[in-house]
């Protein structure tokens, strides 16, 4: 069994085009004959943008909070405040998250009032709605809206990212080796339908509403009264907080209308969140290469490319992009870079 519906965080680096084709051609070789239905998630480089929409066009791509947070942050000058920036963005990531049209269509207009119609329009001609916003997004990210997994690996392997190409890539095969190994051998000893993180969650979301009050408007169609009150609808898995479309798990007020009819917890919860799906991420191994299999390399020699090794040593870090790049503080009094401004420099004059 290999799972579907999975997210697919992408980085990119500066200098890129025919690695991301490449890369996703390769992707594409193999998933797309399984049915699978993708969600990209990449930090808006053009080249993956145009890669994603040739090779997957059925596929949703969700653009990276993070990076559209800075890309925001850097259409006001230095000169604004940083509370002020911190509003907007607030204000932003509340548009990103607004789950209808409705809200989305009110959060907007208070952006563009304290932000400025102008700074906030420029920004949003060239960034579509389906590819951020919650209400229009069309495919299932299950919460995720960063590629901050992408970067998690970065940091994983970047102690053997200096390293020759042959040997960096054979100890990143033993290291995911290694942990899918581990994460197999120690799934099967779980007991739980669901990963122990999320049932874990399930009974703590389950505890939160008992003292609800819960009225049948119909067979499938249920009236919660909470703080709030919200519709249920079972047989579409809907509810008017809107958690249980965009996550894809039962949100409190559905769990207790689910326990209510007396149905299992467990029919209403997407295959994602399961056991079963986290053991056949991790069921197909990656086998040992022994040297002793290998081929004589005979007569055979590697030359080098015709391309002259530019001075210095080589890079050992990834290209930021410009989003990332922070600006450098400098102290009008004293001159140094040591993260203090001309208000709080002590140095001796």
């Amino acid at each position: 069994m290999i799972p579907t519906n999975l997210p697919v965080h992408y980085y990119s680096t500066p200098k890129s085009g025919p690695t991301e084709r490449w890369f996703l051609q390769r992707i594409s070789e193999v998933l797309v004959d399984e049915g699978r239905q993708l969600t990209f998630i990449s930090d808006r480089h053009g080249a993956i943008i145009d890669v994603v929409r040739t090779i997957f066009p059925a596929s949703a791509h969700g653009f990276c909070l993070y990076h559209l947070k800075e890309n925001l942050k850097k259409k006001y000058p230095h000169s604004v405040g940083s509370s002020f920036k911190d509003h907007i963005l607030w204000l932003f990531c509340k548009l990103l998250y607004a789950p209808t049209v409705e809200e989305y269509q009110d959060i907007l207009k208070k952006l563009r009032d304290d932000g400025g119609s102008k700074i906030i329009d420029k920004f949003l001609a060239d960034l579509p709605v389906q590819n951020f916003a919650n209400a229009f997004f069309p495919g299932k990210r299950y919460g995720e809206v960063s590629n901050a997994l992408s970067e998690s690996f970065n940091s994983w392997v970047k102690d053997v990212r200096r390293l020759p190409i042959y040997e960096m890539i054979d100890t990143i095969r033993v290291k995911m080796m290694e942990m899918i190994s581990r994460r197999k051998l120690a799934s099967e000893k779980w007991c739980s339908v669901l990963c122990p993180v999320i049932e874990d969650e399930l009974k703590n979301l389950a505890a939160k509403g008992r003292h609800w009050r819960i009225c049948r408007a119909s067979e499938s169609i249920f009236e919660v009264h909470a703080d709030l009150s919200v519709m249920v609808n079972l047989d579409e898995r809907f509810c008017s907080c809107y958690q249980w479309q965009l996550l894809g798990f039962p949100c409190q007020h559905a769990i207790q209308v689910i326990q209510h009819s007396g149905l299992c917890l467990y029919n209403f919860v997407d295959e994602y969140y399961k056991a079963d799906f986290y053991r056949a991420t991790y069921a197909t191994p990656i086998f040992p290469i022994p040297d002793i299999e290998k081929p004589p390399a005979g007569d055979v020699f590697l030359l080098p490319p015709h391309t002259r090794k530019p001075p210095g040593r080589p890079p050992t870090k990834r290209f930021k992009s410009s989003s990332e790049t922070t600006r450098q503080l400098k102290c009008k009094r004293c001159g140094s870079c040591d993260r203090h401004n001309r208000r709080t420099c002590k140095a001796p004059i």
